[in-house]
Formats: C-alpha cells, structure tokens, sequence
C-alpha cells in the first residue's frame, strides 16, 4: 500500500505547447520527459458496490506488463487528491482476488455474488508524458500530462490534463508550483477523478447548480481539523458552480457560487479565535472581490425575474415599465458578464489554488498564542457549543427591539441570523438529526423573512443606477418602490410571529 497525493489540473489542447516551453516547468525539470501509452479498465458490479464506498478497482497496462490497483480512502480537495493505493504486479489481465483480500475491499471481494457480478465498467486510454520536477528546495513530484479519452459504452470524453504527483516534501509545495505555472498558462482545477468522470459517462445527468451541503466532521476531529473540512466544503460548493457561471444561463449557478463565498466568509468569522484573519488577509480579500461581483450580479437576477415580473403585470400597459425593465436587463447583462469574466480569469484559479495551499500548510497555526492553539487543537464539539451560545446571545440582542429596528438594525438581524444558521450547518454532523433540523426550521424562516426584507432595499439602490431622465421612468421607478414598499408592509407584519418561532426552538447542544 502507498498513499497518493496530487494536484489534478485541466488544461486547453492549445496551451499545451505553451506550458512544455513555460519557464517554471524548464527550471524544474530533473529528468528527461517520458512519454508512454496507458491502457486502463475499471471494474465494478452493476450495483456500483465499489464506487459506493469510496473506492475503484482497475487493471492498467503499462508497455507489456499488468498492474492491478484498488485506490479507496480518499477523496478531492481543492484539486489535491489523497487515496490509499493498494497494487499488485499480473502476469496477465485477470483480477487478482487474493490480493483484494489484504486491502478495504475485502469483506467485499470475499463474497462469491460479488466477484461473480464485477465486470468492466469504462477503459481510459491515453498518453502520459512524465517527468520528474523539483517543486522546492528538497521537495520533488511528477509532472504529468494526459491526453486521452475516456470511453464508457457509446459514450466518450477527452482526458486533457496535468497531474502534480508528490513524491517527497510537503503537499503546499505542489500548491505553490501550480501558481507559478499559472503566470505563464491558464487552466482551471480539476475535482473529479479519472474514475469518477468514466462512471459520470455511464449515467450521464443533467448539469444542475449544487446546492451547500454539510461537511462530515470526525466526533474526534479537533477544533482546526473542524475548520479546514468546513472551509473544503464551501470551496467544493464554489467550484461545482463555477463552470454554470459561466457556461450557462441558469441563474441557480451565480445564486450558488455567491452562497459558497458567504459560507466561506462567515467561517473565517466563526473560527476567527483559531485562524486570524492577519495569516489569510490576502486570499480573503480576493474571496471579498470576486463575492463581490457574484452578489451584483444575483441582486440584478432578483430584481429582473422576480420583482419586475410582478409589478409588470399588475401594470402590463404602462410604457415607463416596459422600458424600465428593458434598461434593467441591459444592466443585468452587463452585471452577468463581469461576474462570468471574474470567474473565468486565472485570478479567481489562482485564489483557489492559493486556498488550497493554506488549508494544507495552516500557516495559521504558527501565529497563534499558545491558548489559541490549545483552543485549536481541543474537540470541535466543545468548540461548537461555545460557537452556538454566542451567536444566540448575538441574534437575541439584535432582536429585543424588533419591531422598532431600522433597516439597518433589520439588515444587522439577518447577518447574525444567517451566521447563526451556517454555524449549525457546519457542525451539524456532530449531532441528532432531528434537533438539528428543528432548530434551523426556525432561523431558517426568520432568515428568509429578513432576506425578503433586504431585497425591497436593494431595490432601492438598483433603482437609482437606472438613469431616470424621462417622466416615464421617474414614474416607473416610483411605481416600483411602492410595490416593494407594501411588500415590506405585509412582510414586517409577519416578522413577529417569525420571531416567536425562533424563540420558541430549543439549543440542542
């Protein structure tokens, strides 16, 4: 068994010239590039019993000789890949099931229906021109690239990408050798797997926006073992929206990026005490541009699909509505575009390549006081508590006075509402289900509420970067705040009964 750990990134056919002649890899370069064919077929049941626990089983052909490798235990973070890799040298191409006795797979590969159902699944075919770089002083790695294809049934895809594979040092080092290469030639991050993207094939599904999802936290992680999966979780969560950004017109996709950096954002916040913002100030402000140019462009999306369409047909005949809403398209366009230019520009890889150097090296560590780090190094579960009580206490003064709090005290209320919310989220695995779910019901609702309240604000400040220089769209205009203006009426009217439930559910920690 060895452990593999690399940085998969995708790269244009075309850059491909540019990046052999760039001059990082040149001053990196300790061996003379080999260049070879790799046959590989993986092999799972129809039940997908393997990949269902993590793991993929396949044989490789390497010039005239067989490799059998079962790679289980490990998963993608911010493009570096970590698995368990189990081998074992064939004479000829047939599974070796012996030898799946001594790995995770074997309470699996003894049961006759299994080894009886396992057949080949996809074969990935291509040339791997390899290698061996100097990432930093003492520090080595593969470079490889991969051009193939991957083919599953009729199904077929282009493999066009660069693996990183370390072999001695630290996995940060691979980070920092991906930043230098990217001055020199663009590429994006590559989260899935060979395997991964060959069993995609054989059950293509419609792209779709991915929604937040909870990281799974050990019961015995520590506090910064915590931090690092909840900040993994928030960056898988952007990265799985960002090719819709930008190639599709689903506005889900922009919704969801822009949800991902909040997340981000308010966990730095949470785990202020343990990560100082002085050791991530750099990244983090790139995390604040490129938020900032999602949230322009999602405010736009709201304002253009779902508060104009409900004021245009209680007003279908008005001339100064057609044409306010035209100008808010053209805006929304404009808004649009630069948040796809934001995230197609190596800026926005390189912020997450540099992401995913920190969350590798915690550098954090390094700065903190010795009670710090103690807090750092003791249970996450301890640390929740701690994290949950004062976050209530925050949103609880910020809700004495409701029904006298200014728009701003109101936009206030929702930011603690909403950090209250994915602190829960975050830790949610920690604890039952059940008194979970009941507890976010209600700050769920009351979030909402508040958000619905925010947006006849923002509305406000749309209103006024349409230039209103005609009679119709000063009318227009008008017409639109007050529509918002008796929305805010009936939602304010409910914010009480909001508030009550929200009081009403119990602290499960």
């Amino acid at each position: 068994m060895s452990i593999e750990i690399e940085l998969k990134l995708s790269i244009a056919p075309a850059h491909m010239g540019k990046l052999a002649r760039c001059a990082p890899l040149i001053a990196a370069t300790r061996s003379r590039p080999v260049t070879r064919r790799v046959y590989n077929v993986y092999y799972d049941t129809p039940e997908r019993d393997l990949a269902s626990q993590g793991m993929a089983l396949r044989l490789r052909r390497l010039g005239g000789r067989w490799v059998q490798t079962l790679k289980a235990g490990g998963g993608a973070q911010t493009g570096l890949h970590r698995n368990d890799e189990y081998e074992i040298a064939l004479p000829v191409p047939l599974l070796n099931f012996a030898a799946l006795a001594r790995t995770p797979a074997a309470k699996l590969a003894s049961r006759a229906a299994f080894r009886e159902r396992l057949r080949p699944m996809f074969v990935t075919d291509f040339r791997r021109t390899a290698r061996l770089i100097e990432v930093a002083p003492g520090m080595s790695a593969e470079f490889a690239v991969d051009r193939g294809t991957i083919v599953a049934g009729d199904a077929r895809e282009p493999i066009c990408e660069l693996e990183l594979e370390l072999r001695e040092g630290e996995a940060d080092a691979l980070f920092a050798f991906a930043l230098r290469l990217l001055e020199y030639v663009p590429f994006t991050i590559g989260m899935e797997s060979k395997a991964a993207r060959g069993f995609a094939l054989l059950t293509p599904k419609p792209a779709a926006p991915e929604r937040a999802v909870s990281p799974v936290i050990a019961r015995t992680a520590s506090s910064d073992d915590a931090f690092v999966a909840i900040a993994r979780s928030c960056l898988q969560q952007l990265v799985a929206n960002d090719r819709g950004v930008i190639g599709s017109d689903d506005i889900e996709y922009i919704h969801q990026a822009r949800v991902a950096i909040r997340r981000l954002r308010s966990a730095f916040g949470l785990f202020r005490t343990i990560v100082p913002r002085a050791a991530v100030a750099t990244t983090l402000a790139e995390v604040q541009r490129v938020g900032a140019t999602l949230g322009a462009a999602r405010d736009w999306d709201v304002f253009v699909t779902e508060t104009l369409p409900a004021v245009q047909h209680a007003f279908a005949a008005d001339a100064g509505i057609a044409s306010l809403s035209q100008d808010a398209a053209t805006l929304r366009a404009m808004r649009r575009n630069e948040a796809i230019a934001t995230i197609a520009a190596p800026a926005y890889t390189a912020m997450l390549i540099e992401f995913g150097r920190l969350l590798a090296s915690r550098p954090w560590r390094t700065a903190l006081a010795a009670s710090a780090q103690a807090l750092g190094d003791g249970p996450a579960r301890e640390f929740a508590a701690t994290l949950f009580t004062r976050q209530l206490r925050r949103v609880r003064r910020h809700g004495k006075t409701l029904a006298s709090l200014t728009t701003d005290e109101l936009h206030a209320l929702r930011i603690e509402i909403k950090k209250l919310r994915y602190a829960v989220e975050f830790f949610e695995s920690l604890y039952p289900r059940r008194a979970v779910r009941a507890f976010l019901g209600g700050a769920a609702d009351l979030q909402e509420l508040l958000g619905q309240l925010n947006d006849a604000t923002t509305t406000g400040h749309l209103l006024d970067g349409i230039g209103q220089d005609t009679a119709d769209l000063r009318r227009a205009g008008g017409i639109v705040l007050g529509w918002t203006a008796a929305r805010t009426i009936t939602d304010m009217a409910h914010l009480g009964t909001a508030w009550r439930r929200f009081e009403a559910a119990r602290p499960f920690w």
